[in-house]
């Protein structure tokens, strides 16, 4: 426990690194095989019983799409629930709606893991803090499997399009970012780290054609008409659910407090709140450290502030936290702290602990401890392991 929890100056980070030498360690390098294991385990569990009910619904709407059918009205023949993602989400589900079942969904959820496994080793600074992130994260991800949800696949694609980012790849940048967004808008939150690239514009323009390119993509299977139908029924849809409230701060208001507000003042607070370092601290931008514990702070907000968030969705602030600890000086307190938000997936702790995190980004610039050396100032960005 001493050596997870002890503090290293940024001098000792280089002997830290989990890549040296281009290899990371044995144990880091089967993280993705443990995720994988554990998801096809924890599916093989579940089928016993019943099948997961978003997992029915996915393949369900890539028939629909096929068929040229509304993805967006009920079936209670084959699921409970609406279909709430893009038609482009349902046209990339096509792989796994062709197989067997139980094929497909132990595909579905070991891919969604091993990516999440992935791209989760590529931002944790060191060897002893990967296999930490592994333990502490180990429920809210099995919380999620057996549901066959996309969090861990947005988690991925979120931390995915920040290293892109980083590495000057603003193709695989923008595809990461709006691939995910094609299931949930959570990674769009990511777009405002792009203060901290010298070509702005560049990866702006990308991720735009990205985006556009990805929503006419289903004109393969369909006509201009019908894709076209598809989307005003999708918006319909999300027109009702943005009332909701869902497991978020929004929800805990009323719940708590019987505040009948309308969900946009409390989220447009929230989210002047996430930028205010990226405004404020720009000097801040070139600290390796600063711009890791922004990426757990928009993992932590894209949750508490959704109007549909699920206990499951968690999982993404829960990857937030972890990161967040694993960037900041580790002491004890923390540690425990960070050990029992992963069970408690409740938007209160959640909410204090991204507080907190917003204080710590306000500081100005100081000399950052971290088991990772901070950016050289002139080449301004990290290297980060290649995804």
């Amino acid at each position: 426990m001493g050596g997870l929890l002890a503090r290293h100056d940024s001098s000792e980070s280089a002997s830290r690194n989990p890549v040296e030498n281009g290899t990371p360690p044995p144990i880091t390098r089967r993280l993705e095989t443990f995720a994988t294991l554990i998801a096809a385990g924890v599916t093989l569990f579940e089928v016993r019983s019943h099948w997961p009910n978003n997992f029915l619904i996915y393949r369900t709407a890539t028939e629909n799409l096929l068929r040229g059918s509304d993805l967006y009205v009920a079936y209670p023949e084959r699921h409970f629930d609406l279909f709430k993602y893009s038609p482009t989400f349902a046209l990339a589900f096509w792989p796994f709606a062709v197989a067997p079942t139980l094929l497909s969904l132990l595909l579905w959820n070991s891919a969604s893991a091993w990516c999440f496994a992935r791209t989760l080793r590529a931002v944790i600074p060191d060897t002893i803090g990967q296999v930490f992130a592994g333990l502490m994260l180990l429920w809210p991800f099995v919380a999620q499997v057996s549901g066959a949800q996309t969090n861990a696949l947005i988690a991925a694609l979120m931390i995915a399009g920040v290293i892109a980012m980083e590495n000057y790849r603003p193709q695989a940048s923008a595809l990461a970012i709006t691939s995910g967004a094609m299931m949930k808008l959570f990674p769009l939150a990511a777009m405002p780290l792009l203060l901290t690239q010298p070509r702005r514009l560049r990866f702006l323009v990308t991720t735009v054609l990205s985006a556009v390119l990805l929503i006419v993509s289903p004109l393969v299977v369909v006509t201009p008409h019908v894709l076209l139908q598809e989307y005003r029924s999708w918006y319909r849809v999300e027109s009702v659910d943005a009332l909701d409230r869902g497991y978020s701060v929004m929800g805990v208001l009323h719940d708590w407090f019987n505040l009948d507000w309308p969900n946009w003042p409390i989220q447009l607070v929230g989210t002047a709140i996430l930028l205010l370092p990226l405004l404020l601290r720009r000097r801040r931008l070139t600290e390796l450290a600063f711009r890791r514990q922004m990426l757990a702070s928009i993992l932590f907000y894209v949750v508490l502030f959704n109007h549909q968030a699920e206990y499951q969705s968690y999982l993404i602030s829960a990857t937030g936290f972890v990161i967040w600890f694993l960037w900041s000086p580790r002491t004890v307190p923390r540690a425990v702290a960070t050990a029992l938000a992963m069970f408690a997936l409740h938007p209160v702790p959640y909410f204090f602990a991204w507080s907190a995190l917003q204080v710590e980004l306000m500081r100005p610039t100081r000399r950052v401890h971290s088991n990772v050396a901070d950016t050289d100032v002139d080449s301004r960005y990290d290297r980060s392991e290649e995804l």
